[in-house]
């Protein structure tokens, strides 16, 4: 054999060992697809998204809050939102004096299947969440924190409570735990959100503040 061709011959040894042990470009583009998949599968449990999840689902319960607050506005009565927390969820309902606004108004937010007189969410199912978020704290905020029931809403848009109103959401548990307060201010009636616990309001007894950090 001729020095041209053992030169040849090991070139082609080469050439074919190179094929053999490296990637086509079909095996890359499968695995930058399953490393595509494996980040979607955990993006959902990362800290960032936990919070987003969980500030998503309190902007929803603040928005019905804001929409019981309005009934009882504008048919100058009383509507409450009970809270159910081993049920983890919350309903309204008309609680004035007069039994014709008991029948609520159509809404495509309402479930077909709930009573008439009732408008009831369930945290499990809120749409556009990934993990479940639970109701992990309703209280009435004084100089101490004590058990609330419901938030009800006046025909100028207050609450039957003379201090402030505070609902806890949360998502995931122990170290992965994440929380939101919201806040219902006693005499506007208005609901506004507080990731971590921050920019509490200033007329919020610092007692009650501190009972409040301790819960998230």
């Amino acid at each position: 054999m001729s020095r041209d061709n053992r030169v040849l011959e090991r070139r082609s040894r080469l050439a074919s060992r190179g094929v053999s042990t490296g990637f086509t470009l079909l095996e890359l583009m499968m695995v930058i697809a399953v490393i595509a998949i494996l980040a979607a599968v955990m993006l959902p449990w990362s800290d960032s998204t936990s919070n987003e999840m969980v500030e998503a689902a309190a902007r929803a319960v603040a928005t019905d809050l804001a929409y019981a607050r309005s009934l009882a506005v504008t048919n100058n009565s009383r509507y409450e939102v009970a809270l159910d927390e081993n049920q983890n969820r919350y309903s309204l309902r008309h609680t004035g004096a007069n039994s014709a606004l008991n029948v609520l108004p159509d809404s495509v937010f309402r479930d077909p299947n709930d009573p008439p007189d009732q408008h009831i969410v369930r945290l499990d199912e809120l749409p556009g969440i990934g993990k479940p978020v639970k109701l992990s704290g309703e209280y009435h905020v004084t100089g101490s924190l004590e058990p609330m029931t419901a938030v009800e809403f006046g025909p100028l848009g207050e609450t039957s409570q003379t201090g402030y109103s505070a609902l806890i959401l949360s998502v995931g548990s122990g170290l992965n735990r994440r929380s939101v307060l919201i806040l219902i201010n006693p005499v506007t009636g208005l609901a506004t959100i507080h990731a971590g616990g921050r920019d509490l309001p200033s007329d919020l007894p610092s007692s009650g503040a501190r009972a409040i950090l301790d819960h998230l």
